[in-house]
């Protein structure tokens, strides 16, 4: 009796499943022992990281590239024009573990610019509206005006 293409593929995704739960019961706990990288096994010169140097730069590029639609290069390139500061507060990139994060508008996917991470959460927190940060404003000087003497 010939074997349908869907039971075939069943089979395939069974498999492969199979193979991500003995990766992560194994594989992933392996590397993780010795230090490794998580994505090659390699070796890493930090061990606070979970990837080595080269697996950095791809998954990097690689998140770039499929959530915001741009390069490594068009990164730095906007980082370059903003002076590698936040635009918001101008605070400087503190280390190549704590980059600035690309803002974008999430109804369009247009990229605003480079954030820090304060200033990225606070306009997320505030879902990006101009009158909600209007009023926080304005909330903060009543405030202030209130415990001045």
């Amino acid at each position: 009796m010939p074997v349908s293409k869907r039971t075939i593929l069943a089979a395939r995704k069974q498999r492969r499943l199979e193979r991500q739960r003995e990766y992560a019961k194994k594989g992933a706990a392996k590397y993780l022992e010795r230090g490794g990288c998580r994505a090659c096994g390699g070796a890493k010169e930090d061990q606070t990281l979970q990837h080595c140097n080269k697996c950095r730069r791809r998954v990097r590029s690689n998140t770039l590239k499929h959530i915001y639609g741009i390069t490594v290069e068009e990164y730095e390139e906007i980082a370059a024009h903003q002076n590698h500061v936040c635009w918001i507060c101008r605070e400087e990139e503190k280390t190549k573990r704590r980059r600035l994060h690309v803002d974008h508008d999430h109804k369009t996917g247009e990229i605003r610019g480079l954030l820090c991470v304060k200033c990225n959460s606070g306009l997320g927190g505030f879902r990006d509206s101009p009158e909600l940060l209007e009023r926080a404003i304005e909330y903060l000087r009543v405030f202030n005006q209130l415990r001045s003497p």
